[in-house]
């Protein structure tokens, strides 16, 4: 069976031409996905994918319709070569009813991973050159002046942990993680 998926976007006239195409192409069902569906883990995609069976095959006009990341887009390729379902991009002449349409389909799943390990690598480098240079991420820690002062409230005993919260305005979690360090000092 060939089953249409369409999601919307800004331009409402971009939805009737993914209908119209798919239409054309000769789809026995279309699935419609609505902006306005916020529910990640309830989507008209999520749906149409339980039922698509060995042998059947998804019809989308461009390939950004099926998932916002690359990953996605990835693990759904993965999944419909395992199951044996066919997917026709008809913009980008992708079809894997043909070994070109699955070697393509393959290639660019090989891109994007390659494009991934690029951007991770970069961003080590990235984090690796700035700790070189003096410049820690992340949040700027309490003045030492204040943690002695909690620290010194703490091992006293006469305070919780949620009275120190309260009379410091610290966060409880913040309170924990000093003296967790304060701990492993010698």
């Amino acid at each position: 069976m060939k089953f249409g998926y369409v999601r919307e976007s800004m331009d409402e006239n971009d939805m009737d031409f993914q209908i119209d195409a798919l239409e054309s192409y000769g789809v026995d069902e279309i699935y419609i996905e609505y902006s306005y569906n916020k529910n990640p883990k309830n989507t008209k995609l999520d749906e149409l994918i339980e039922k698509l069976r060995t042998g059947d095959t998804l019809v989308v006009y461009e390939l950004d319709r099926l998932g916002k990341t690359i990953k996605g887009l990835q693990e759904l390729a993965e999944y419909f070569s395992l199951k044996k379902i066919n997917l026709i991009v008809i913009k980008d002449n992708i079809d894997t009813t043909t070994n070109i349409g699955r070697y393509f389909l393959y290639l660019m799943c090989i891109l994007g991973d390659m494009e991934r390990s690029v951007l991770q690598e970069i961003t080590k480098i990235g984090i690796e050159t700035a700790k070189s240079e003096g410049r820690a991420g992340g949040r700027p820690g309490k003045p030492d002046n204040e943690v002695k002062e909690v620290l010194k409230l703490y091992k006293k005993g006469r305070y919780s942990i949620g009275e120190i919260s309260e009379k410091t305005g610290w966060a409880t979690s913040t309170i924990y993680k000093y003296i967790r360090e304060d701990k492993k000092k010698p």
